[in-house]
């Protein structure tokens, strides 16, 4: 008895597995996040999902999916399939602006890598990634024609076409290859399965497409903050310097090929921080701006102790990390107060680095209330300093400067 009810347990506990197998498969695609997200990209271009792609198999995607395979004529299992991706992702070719697919996440992620595209991959054909396609075309048009010339020998070679036959077979070159920022199928087989990473070696001083593809790929990495303008500045070389400490290579600031290589590679150490020459802490309690200078390894270097004049209650300065939107005029209209500043540094927004307060532009003296004041908080959320030290910073500052109020 104890052995046929044992039995029948078995079988009921079967029995409650058969329904559920099915969603089991489509809880193991969960598992990949990258394989779901992607087929949501699909289902959000054909209509069939709203939002942003997450990578979730919640209850939003597995009734997306049954819709789609209803309207496409698959069977109705709510499973994630290549049959399912291939129907979504018919006509996308040739992609282009506002083009959104799970094959733009696909190219977008090397071009990423490979220094062409400065945001995270989406999915979505926007204006930046149109640039990063021109950019990447430009960059290997000459390899990309000998890649198109090599299928077209290959078929020339096996067709059997008589020798009086004339045969007008193409001829592929960098001039007849447009770099339109178009990804057709062929310019998207070449970069997934023949494009090599770039081999990159440049130095300081140097100016060019090199210099940006670089640049761009130290932005992704978190290195560099700003200053993508194919310049290899000083800024270039302190970002990649400190690229090749945390990556165990050698500190030259020189982009050689071993540096190259790594810096191109999937297993490119992300930064911990932008590096800038100098970067200020604001501490509010103190009335007082820090400023530190990059070593090397972080801003550990005390440069420079200002006293301020931070927000009042009822205006306060804001807190938080932020990274500069930089210098801005040296004479600053402040409507709201009606009073010029000198040396305004945009923090964000409507808060600024900014001196103590003119009656007018081009005064030579500051108001003597605004000097009396200096170091009590005073302002309306702006960062007030002394005329010579906020020229300073206005000097010694750049776009991207690190600032961090407490």
């Amino acid at each position: 008895m104890k052995r046929f009810s044992c039995i029948l347990l078995i079988l009921a506990l079967l029995a409650n597995c058969v329904p559920a197998f099915a969603q089991d498969v489509v809880t193991d695609a969960a598992l990949d996040t990258e394989t779901v997200k992607c087929l949501q990209i699909d289902l959000i271009s054909g209509g069939y999902l709203e939002g942003d792609a997450d990578g979730v198999m919640g209850s939003g995607t597995q009734e997306a999916i049954r819709t789609a395979q209803r309207d496409l004529g698959l069977p109705v299992n709510g499973c994630i399939s290549d049959e399912l991706s291939t129907a979504l992702q018919r006509n996308v070719f040739p992609m282009k602006l506002e083009c959104r697919s799970s094959l733009v996440y696909e190219m977008q992620k090397p071009l990423f890598q490979c220094g062409f595209l400065e945001d995270d991959p989406t999915g979505f054909y926007g204006s930046s990634t149109m640039d990063a396609v021109v950019s990447f075309q430009k960059f290997a048009v000459n390899d990309f024609a000998a890649y198109m010339q090599g299928i077209s020998d290959a078929k020339f070679a096996e067709m059997d076409i008589p020798d009086d036959l004339a045969y007008n077979q193409p001829i592929y070159s960098a001039q007849n290859i447009p770099c339109d920022g178009i990804m057709t199928e062929d310019w998207y087989n070449f970069l997934m399965n023949e494009f090599e990473y770039p081999r990159i070696t440049t130095m300081r001083g140097e100016v060019g497409d090199n210099v940006k593809i670089m640049q761009v790929r130290l932005h992704a990495l978190g290195y560099l903050y700003t200053g993508m303008d194919g310049k290899f500045s000083d800024v270039t070389e302190l970002a990649l310097k400190y690229f090749q400490r945390k990556n165990g290579l050698s500190e030259t600031g020189v982009c050689d090929e071993n540096t190259s290589s790594v810096l191109f590679s999937q297993n490119a150490v992300y930064s911990d921080e932008y590096v800038m020459p100098i970067m200020a802490y604001v501490k509010r309690s103190k009335s007082r701006v820090y400023v530190y200078g990059w070593d090397g390894s972080g801003y550990n270097e005390e440069l420079k102790v200002f006293r301020c004049s931070c927000g009042k209650p009822s205006t306060p300065t804001l807190k938080g990390t932020y990274y500069c939107i930089g210098p801005i005029s040296e004479w600053y209209y402040m409507q709201s107060s009606n009073v010029w500043v000198k040396y305004a540094f945009q923090i964000k927004g409507n808060y600024f680095f900014h001196s103590v307060l003119f009656s007018h532009k081009g005064n030579k003296y500051p108001t003597s209330t605004s000097v009396r004041n200096l170091g009590s908080n005073v302002s309306h959320g702006c960062i007030r300093l002394a005329v010579d030290d906020i020229k300073w910073l206005y000097e010694h500052g750049t776009v991207g400067m690190k600032v961090v109020i407490e």
